[in-house]
């Protein structure tokens, strides 16, 4: 069985590199999807808060239009005013 001669190796190899990576990065190397997750469940979560809060409202505009308190054009401005459109 043949043999491979030894190899030189310079620098800190693999493992090396990679903590020093770590090293230099620190806890201020950036966002990470670890780092990141809470702002992005948080900024999910008000998202479907707001979104319920919209259904909720536009239940309540359709009840008043239902009720004869508001005429069909004020429903549609206030559905539009509601919807941002």
């Amino acid at each position: 069985m043949l043999r491979r001669p030894p190899v030189a190796r310079y620098g800190p190899g693999l493992l090396g590199t990679a903590a020093r990576a770590c090293a230099v990065a620190g806890p201020m190397g950036g966002p990470t999807p670890w780092t990141d997750r809470g702002r992005h469940d948080d900024a999910q979560r008000e998202a479907a808060r707001q979104a319920v809060r919209e259904h909720q409202r536009l239940g309540e505009l359709a009840d008043l239009r239902a009720a004869g308190v508001l005429t069909a054009t004020e429903f549609a401005a206030a559905k539009a005013r509601l919807l941002g459109t």
